[in-house]
C-alpha cells in the first residue's frame, strides 16, 4: 500500500548553529583512502552541533502540533530540506536553488512502526502503470483517460491526434522498461523503478517540460521484487545487451562500491534515484538538476540471491556514461563514477550515522535524501545551493521507498 504524505517545509534559519561541510564533500574530488580522518576535527565536530540542533529544533516544534485522533484527517510526515552554501554552510532551505539533504519525518504509530514512502518531485501527477508485457489496447485504455482529461469537451481531429502522440510516446517508454526487465542482475543492487514525466496541454501539446495549463503525467514502471523478476534468459556475452541494459547494469555493478552501510541507529543505505533523459535514438543518459531531469531510475539493494549463470563482463564493455549538460552530452569516465560512489557513501553515512530522534517526538526521522552532484570528470559531492544534482542516496529506517 502507497501513503500520501503532506509535506511541510519549515523554517528554522534563526535556531541553526553554524556548522559547514569538508570542501572537498563539495568538490570534484573522489575519495582518499584517508576521506573522514584527515578532515579537520574541529570542522567536524563543528558540522555535528549544527546538524544535530536542526533535528533538535524540529522535534521541539513538532510537539506544538494537534494529532486528534478523532479528525477525519491528519498530519502523517513532514519533510525538512537543508541547504549549503556555495562555501559549505549548512542550514534550512529558503526559496530557490538546490537542496543537499531532505529530511522526511514520519508521524510514530504509522502501520505499526513501518509504513511506504512514496518519493516523487510532483505528488499531483496522474499516474499510468506500465509493464512490458502490455498490448497497443492495454496501453490506449490507460491513457485515453487522460487525453479527454486535458482537452475536456474537444473531440478530434485534435483528440486522436495528442492520442497518437501520446501513444508514440507510452511505446517508447514500454520500449525501455523492456530493456529494464531484460539487465541481468548483477548483484545486490538493481533498477526497480523507472518513472517518466509528461505534460498534455489543453492545446493539444505532448511536452517535457511544465506549461501553463497542463496536465501532469507520470509513466510508472515498478520491479516489486529481485526474485520476482520475469524469467529471462541471460544474454551469454556483452555485445547481446541493448545499451540501455547496458547503462543500467552498468551502474547497479557500480553500486557494489558502497558495501552493505547498515547502522546502529537503524538506519541503512539502500536505494539511489538517477535522473535520465535519453537521446534521439532512446538511449538513457543522466541528467543533472530536478528542473531539467524528465525521468528517474531507482536502484535499490536487496541480498537475495540470484540463480547462478554465466554474467557477462562489462567492465571493458562499459567504459563510461553519458550526461547532458547544458544541452551538450558528455561522457563521464566509469571508473572515476564507481570511485565517486563511495565517496557518496561516505557523506551520507555522516547524516545517517548521526541522526537521532527524541523519545518524546511525535515524528520519527524515517528518510535521509542526500543530494549528490556529478562532475564531467566523474567526481561526485553534495550538492550546493548553487549546484544541480544527478544522484540521490537514500538512507531510510523502518520505511519502504
Amino acid at each position: 500500500m502507497k501513503y500520501f504524505f503532506i509535506l511541510a517545509l519549515l523554517s528554522l534559519n534563526s535556531y541553526a548553529s553554524t556548522g559547514k561541510v569538508p570542501t572537498h564533500w563539495m568538490s570534484s574530488e573522489n575519495q582518499e583512502n584517508n576521506f573522514l580522518t584527515s578532515t579537520n576535527e574541529a570542522e567536524m565536530t563543528g558540522l555535528e552541533t549544527a546538524y544535530l540542533k536542526i533535528l533538535n529544533v524540529n522535534q521541539d516544534l513538532f510537539k506544538e502540533i494537534s494529532l486528534d485522533a478523532k479528525k477525519t484527517w491528519s498530519l502523517q510526515s513532514i519533510k525538512t530540506e537543508l541547504a549549503l552554501s556555495a562555501e559549505g554552510t549548512i542550514g534550512v532551505m529558503g526559496a530557490g536553488g538546490e537542496a543537499a539533504l531532505e529530511l522526511v519525518w514520519i508521524r510514530k504509530g504509522t502501520s505499526n512502526g513501518s509504513s511506504s514512502f512514496v518519493e516523487n518531485s510532483a505528488p499531483e501527477a496522474e499516474e499510468i502503470q506500465m509493464n512490458g508485457e502490455m498490448n497497443e489496447a492495454a496501453i490506449l485504455r490507460e491513457i485515453t483517460p487522460i487525453v479527454d482529461m486535458a482537452l475536456s469537451s474537444q473531440r478530434s481531429p485534435k483528440r486522436q491526434k495528442v492520442l497518437q502522440r501520446l501513444y508514440s510516446e507510452a511505446i517508447k517508454f514500454q520500449k525501455t522498461i523492456r530493456e529494464l526487465e531484460s539487465t541481468p542482475v548483477m548483484g545486490p543492487w538493481y533498477a526497480y523503478k523507472y518513472q517518466l514525466e509528461l505534460y498534455v496541454s489543453a492545446e493539444g501539446d505532448v511536452l517535457f517540460f511544465e506549461v501553463g495549463n497542463a496536465i501532469r503525467l507520470r509513466l510508472e514502471w515498478w520491479r516489486l521484487k529481485k526474485d520476482q523478476a520475469p524469467l529471462i534468459q541471460s544474454p551469454f556475452a556483452p555485445t547481446e545487451l541493448s545499451e540501455n541494459a547496458k547503462f543500467i547494469a552498468g551502474i547497479a555493478s557500480d553500486l557494489e562500491a558502497m558495501g552493505n552501510l547498515n547502522f546502529e541507529n537503524g538506519f541503512k543505505l539502500n536505494c539511489l534515484k538517477v535522473g535520465v533523459g535519453s537521446t534521439v535514438k532512446g538511449n538513457l543518459l543522466i541528467v543533472k538538476s530536478k528542473a531539467s531531469a524528465t525521468g528517474s531510475i531507482f536502484f535499490k539493494r536487496d541480498d537475495i540471491s540470484q540463480e547462478s549463470f554465466a554474467l557477462p563482463n562489462l567492465m571493458e564493455e562499459v567504459s563510461s556514461y553519458g550526461m547532458i549538460e547544458n544541452n551538450v552530452i558528455k561522457q563521464i569516465p566509469r571508473m572515476s563514477f564507481r570511485s565517486g560512489i563511495e565517496k557518496a557513501a561516505k557523506i551520507a553515512t555522516f547524516f545517517a550515522k548521526h541522526a537521532k530522534t527524541s523519545e518524546e517526538s511525535k515524528f520519527e526521522l524515517r528518510v535521509i535524501e542526500t543530494e549528490l552532484e556529478l562532475f564531467t570528470n566523474g567526481g561526485i559531492g553534495i550538492v550546493n545551493v548553487e549546484g544541480s544534482a544527478g544522484l540521490t542516496l537514500f538512507a531510510t529506517r523502518n520505511v519502504t521507498i
